[in-house]
């Protein structure tokens, strides 16, 4: 294997005499890098790499092209029977984010490849297998993606490197707030007021006495200060803040579903969230004139709802709801769907609405001339944040402290009793939802870059989303299972993981360097990003 470091843009294309090429075969546009060429084990194969632009960055989907030869001597190119791009991090156990497809031949041995995706810094192996005459050939490269901060932090002040990680990390880095195009309404200011009534109406669910607002209380950061959450029951997981949910590409612990509008409408029917139905929830919707007006205004009429006496229908929850849905019509049944997407559309509306406010942190960063901001302790929780070996970066990146992917730190649990594996189940739940992207209920079933890029990795068993650590201090309990009290238990817990073995592998790794000091000064950080 040959390792490449692409961060510095140090990387040249091979020319086509040092590799055996003629120079006409190769990528030629200047706006594709170079990134490697790779020999099979066999000898048999080479695959030059290409990326549509370098450094190769992190957190962004991106394009490569692979040329594909034969050798050994003279290489020549040739189009293969199949192509498969894979990848991961042996050193963290886990694979790519996304699932790498070929999307289209051009000639000349050269494919075109969607869907690269790396979410943290760090070496990658990437993997490119090629079938040729019923045999398949595999070559391995090593790439090491380096961040800005990969350089040391040394010093009273912050030197232009450090600066430009730390401006990476303010919400000025954010930009406009993400558009959701299955979600025609989101930036709809009657979408918002709607959706700001449902989600505080109580009325929506089963026995009048649980809203949305029920687990995501306005005053505890849109979450419910429990260890996990409670509506009509008491249920398995921890309860996530909404704010800055439209940054989210994925929804819940486990991420089941793909966007903020198909999220809102399963707490709806969950038996033991707010255990309505879609009929009661149109239902309710035409009984009230006021969101009767409201609805009509943005989505046209309400199904009509004449001959369906049953108070619940709808294909999720309790049996009864089941046997009724079933009764219903077919086109009377899409017609209710459709309206009841268009409740979790308004309420997703409102949701996009609550963003992070800017922090101290931020107001450093944007003006770091102006003194005493930050303490000196917060300081050093900064520098040890931004540090490589702490690697805390790996995770929370960017201006919302999250790379928004799937991680497993050895939290989940293989026990039967309580059985929750975490990504691997929940990405099984997207694809099948009714209401994801490519349904018939998104308002744009083209761009699905993501579902249509999924990654059903293995390594996904026991893995979970990577929260936003703004606001942290303002929403105990910790991890997905709220097993945490304190800011100060988690700050433990990465420095002293769980041991890894087979029933419960993770990515973890010891961090005895840091001391009790250092912990405090992390934490500190911690309750700065949310004042």
């Amino acid at each position: 294997m040959m390792a490449i470091v692409t961060s510095g843009c140090n990387s040249k294309p091979i020319r086509g005499a040092d590799a055996g090429v003629d120079a006409a075969l190769q990528v030629e546009t200047p706006a594709w890098g170079f990134v490697a060429n790779a020999q099979s084990e066999t000898g048999g194969v080479h695959v030059l790499v290409h990326t549509d632009t370098l450094p190769i960055p992190v957190n962004v989907m991106h394009r490569w092209r692979i040329q594909v030869l034969r050798g050994p001597g003279k290489l020549t190119p040739f189009m293969p029977e199949a192509l498969v791009v894979n990848g991961g991090m042996p050193s963290h156990g886990h694979g790519l984010p996304t699932q790498p497809a070929v999307s289209r031949y051009l000639g000349k041995g050269m494919f075109v490849v969607n869907g690269m995706r790396f979410n943290m810094g760090g070496e990658w192996e990437m993997i490119v297998r090629v079938l040729e005459q019923g045999r398949w050939h595999r070559t391995a490269f090593t790439i090491a993606l380096q961040s800005a901060g990969d350089h040391g932090h040394h010093g009273s002040v912050w030197n232009e490197t450090e600066m430009g990680l730390l401006r990476s990390l303010s919400l000025s880095a954010a930009g406009p707030r993400p558009r959701d195009r299955t979600n025609r309404v989101q930036d709809d200011a009657r979408a918002v007021e709607l959706g700001r009534a449902l989600f505080f109406d109580k009325k929506l669910s089963a026995n009048g006495e649980v809203s949305c607002a029920t687990c995501h209380r306005e005053s505890l950061a849109f979450t419910d200060g429990r260890r996990t959450g409670k509506g009509l029951a008491v249920l398995d997981r921890n309860t996530p803040s909404v704010v800055g949910a439209a940054w989210q590409r994925w929804f819940y612990w486990d991420g089941r579903r793909d966007s903020l509008w198909a999220q809102a409408l399963v707490p709806i029917e969950a038996a033991r969230e707010m255990g309505s139905s879609r009929l009661a929830v149109v239902r309710a919707i035409r009984q009230d004139a006021k969101y009767e007006r409201a609805y009509e205004s943005l989505f046209g009429p309400l199904p009509s709802l004449e001959g369906l006496s049953v108070p619940h229908a709808g294909p999720i929850g309790p049996e009864a709801h089941r046997v009724a849905w079933r009764q219903v019509p077919v086109r009377t049944r899409r017609s209710i769907n459709v309206a009841f997407a268009n409740v979790g559309k308004a309420i997703a509306a409102f949701e996009s609405t609550l963003e992070f406010e800017p922090t101290r942190f931020d107001r450093y960063v944007d003006a770091p001339a102006e003194g005493g901001l930050l303490n000196d302790s917060e300081i050093a929780g900064l520098r040890l944040f931004i540090d490589p070996k702490n690697q805390c970066l790996k995770c929370h990146n960017g201006p919302m402290f999250t790379n928004g992917g799937f991680h497993n730190i050895g939290t989940g649990s293989p026990d039967p009793a309580s059985l929750d594996v975490g990504r691997i189940a929940g990405l099984q739940s997207a694809i099948l939802d009714e209401f994801n992207c490519r349904g018939r209920y998104s308002d744009d079933r083209e761009r699905c870059s993501e579902l249509e890029h999924l990654a059903p990795d293995a390594h996904l068993a026991g893995a979970f989303k990577v929260p936003s650590i703004r606001g942290a201090a303002k929403t105990p309990p910790y991890m997905h299972d709220g097993r945490f009290s304190t800011l100060r238990e988690v700050l433990e817990f990465y420095r002293t993981p769980p041991a890894r073995s087979n029933a419960m592998p993770h990515e973890l790794v010891p961090l005895p360097h840091l001391t009790d000091s250092d912990l405090d000064s992390l934490e500190a950080l911690l309750r700065m990003l949310g004042e």
